[in-house]
C-alpha cells in the first residue's frame, strides 16, 4: 500500500513537471514573437560629456543597423548592434539587451577626453584616458588641457579604436610624441592639484612646456623621463615659493636639469 502511494506520489510530480515544461516552452515561444515596441536609450554618464545625445544612437542604429520596430524582439541580433554602436569613436562601450514585454535598451557609457591636440595643419581632436583618439563633436566641446605647437601627427579614422602604446619597452613608442602628450596630460588629469593649474602643453623642438592658469611663467618641462620627480619639484616650488614671492616674479621655470630647478625673472 505505501508502495503503491509512493509510485502515486512520483507520477503526479512527473506530470507536473511535465505540464511546466511545456507551458514554459509555449510561453518562450509566444515571448519570442513579440514585436519590438521601442528602443530606449540611456546615456548614463551625460551630466559629464555630452558628445553623444540619444537621437543619434537611434539613428545610428536605423541607418546602418536595419529596421528593428515591429520586428520580433528576438530576432534582433544584439551583438551586431552592440558592435554598430561601439564603433562610434565617442563611445567608450554600449550595452544592447531586450525586455520580455518587447522593449529594446540600449545603455551607452561615452569616451572622456583628457587633451585636446591641435595640430601643426590646425587639424585638432582629442586623446581620450585610455589612450584612445576620438574627433571633435558638434554637440559639445570639452573643457580640457589644450597641447599644440609642432605635433604634425594627424587623426586618422583607425585611430579611434585603437589605444595609444605606451610601453616604455618599445623604442619606437618611446618617441611617439602622442604617447608623450597622453603621458603627461594623464599625470596632470590625475591630479586635482596639476589639473586646476595647468591648461596648455606646448611642444617646441621635441621638448614640452606648460602653460599654468594662473601666473604668466612658462615652465620648461623638457621630456618625460622623470616624470614624476619634476612635478613634485614643481609643486613644492608652487607650494613653498610662490606663496612667499608671488605668481609673477619668474619669466620661465626651468625643470630640465636633474636635482634642480632654473628659475629666470622676470
Amino acid at each position: 500500500m505505501k508502495r503503491f502511494k509512493k509510485i502515486k506520489e512520483i507520477i503526479t510530480w512527473l506530470s507536473i513537471i511535465i505540464y511546466m515544461v511545456i507551458a514554459l516552452s509555449f510561453v518562450s515561444e509566444k515571448e519570442a514573437q513579440i514585436p519590438c515596441s521601442s528602443v530606449v536609450v540611456a546615456i548614463i554618464d551625460n551630466s559629464q560629456n555630452l558628445f553623444i545625445e540619444e537621437d543619434d544612437v537611434i539613428s545610428m542604429i536605423y541607418d546602418k543597423g536595419g529596421k528593428v520596430l515591429g520586428y520580433p524582439i528576438d530576432s534582433i541580433n544584439l551583438a551586431n548592434l552592440e558592435d554598430l554602436i561601439n564603433n562610434n569613436p565617442s563611445i567608450k562601450k554600449s550595452e544592447v539587451y531586450r525586455t520580455i514585454n518587447g522593449i529594446l535598451k540600449i545603455d551607452i557609457e561615452q569616451r572622456t577626453p583628457i587633451v585636446r591636440i591641435i595640430n601643426f595643419n590646425n587639424e585638432s581632436y582629442y586623446i581620450d584616458e585610455q589612450g584612445a583618439l576620438m574627433p571633435l563633436s558638434n554637440n559639445y566641446t570639452a573643457r580640457v588641457l589644450v597641447a599644440n605647437g609642432d605635433i604634425n601627427e594627424p587623426y586618422k579614422r583607425n585611430y579611434s579604436t585603437d589605444i595609444i602604446s605606451t610601453s616604455k619597452n618599445d623604442e619606437l613608442n618611446r618617441h611617439c610624441i602622442l604617447c608623450d602628450i597622453y603621458n603627461i596630460a594623464k599625470f596632470i588629469n590625475d591630479d586635482e592639484f596639476w589639473k586646476s593649474q595647468i591648461e596648455q602643453i606646448y611642444i617646441r623642438n621635441n621638448e614640452y612646456e606648460l602653460i599654468p592658469r594662473v601666473g604668466s611663467q612658462t615652465i620648461l618641462f623638457g621630456g618625460v623621463e622623470n616624470l614624476n620627480e619634476k612635478f613634485v619639484k614643481l609643486k613644492a616650488l608652487y607650494k613653498k615659493g610662490f606663496s612667499q614671492l608671488g605668481w609673477n616674479k619668474y619669466k620661465t621655470i626651468n625643470l630640465k636639469y636633474n636635482n634642480q630647478i632654473i628659475c629666470t625673472k622676470r
